[in-house]
């Protein structure tokens, strides 16, 4: 199931036409991140763009809400929430709608650009986009780019104001898919989890797009979008588990652990994500070498064997063999 709605490799088949964001240096701290907007701002002006870049933040509202990080942002004059345009607003009354992704032109001032990037790094609620054309215009280019087509046929949500969305996605499109998502824009830039900042934007000599044909992902994006946003699945199964388990690292260290531990329970033959889940986090609470213990090393057995599922196996285990189990665990 793709992960684009809500917060759940290989490319493009004409890898010629893939198309590569320009991908920075590690962005760590919100000067740095400041001063990679001001460059890359320059070099797409500098192409012959006769109209001045303004800058705007594409905020994840929800995100935002529940991490406290709204106070950087212009106010509105309607109260506590930002200026902008909610890209949801027009749907029908719901808490989707009321939860929607801001659209917000931020001034052209070093302190407040400053200040909503710090957020951005802190909370991963903030990602920017540079075009010169109006906040309306561009709000309702990103309206119409809110469904994605799917494969099957089906469509989805996209999650566009979801930086672990965009960051995986970006490096994946084409040209045609990159001009149809910038649309009026310049470029989209995004910080990844780990501090990369990744540039999406027009090809010189590329034509901007204002269509509003629907977007659409092919079975390689897919399947590799849905690999990329695997850890951060998990990472909310594991929570669900245990919430200490995962309980004081930053996203990146989230990212990572899982990644690891993904690793090691595809290794003992595991493949559904459930399955997954339940394996990192038991990885995480048991000492190195649980596997070999009973009965975690005849569930791994029988999920290779395609008998039973590793979980369905575990919840068949009666109390007095978890007794012997946690004897044997103390001995490694």
């Amino acid at each position: 199931m793709l992960k684009l709605l809500p917060r759940a490799m290989r490319h493009s088949s004409n890898w010629a036409e893939t198309m590569r964001p320009n991908s920075l240096v590690q962005i760590q701290n919100p000067a740095e991140f400041r001063n990679a907007l001001t460059h890359i701002r320059m070099r797409l002006q500098s192409r012959g763009e006769q109209t001045k870049l303004r800058q705007f933040v594409l905020l994840d509202f929800k995100h935002a809400k529940e991490s406290t990080s709204l106070g950087a942002l212009p106010p509105s004059s309607l109260g506590q929430e930002p200026a902008g345009v909610n890209l949801y607003g027009d749907l029908p009354e719901s808490e989707l709608a009321r939860n929607g992704p801001r659209l917000i032109e931020i001034p052209d001032n070093e302190a407040a650009i400053e200040a909503i990037c710090a957020h951005a790094i802190n909370d991963e609620s903030a990602s920017f986009i540079l075009a010169g054309c109006t906040l309306d215009m561009l709000a309702t280019h990103l309206q119409a780019l809110r469904e994605v087509m799917l494969p099957d046929g089906g469509a989805a949500l996209f999650r566009f104001q979801d930086v672990h969305v965009t960051s995986a996605l970006w490096p994946l499109l084409d040209t045609r898919r990159a001009n149809r998502v910038l649309g009026p824009a310049m470029g989209w830039l995004v910080r990844d989890a780990c501090g990369e900042l990744i540039c999406l934007e027009h090809p010189v000599g590329s034509t901007r797009q204002t269509t509003n044909k629907t977007f659409s992902i092919d079975r390689n994006m897919l399947a590799a979008l849905n690999e990329a946003l695997l850890p951060w699945t998990v990472a909310e199964q594991i929570d669900e588990i245990d919430s200490s388990l995962l309980h004081g690292l930053r996203a990146c260290g989230r990212r990572t652990l899982v990644r690891e531990r993904l690793a090691r329970g595809r290794g003992q033959g595991l493949s559904q994500t459930d399955d997954l889940a339940l394996y990192c986090a038991l990885s995480l609470q048991l000492p190195d070498g649980f596997e070999k213990i009973e009965p975690f090393a005849k569930a791994l057995a029988a999920t290779r064997a395609g008998s039973r599922r590793f979980g369905e196996y575990l919840d068949k285990i009666p109390a007095e063999q978890w007794d012997v189990t946690d004897k044997l665990l103390n001995t490694l």
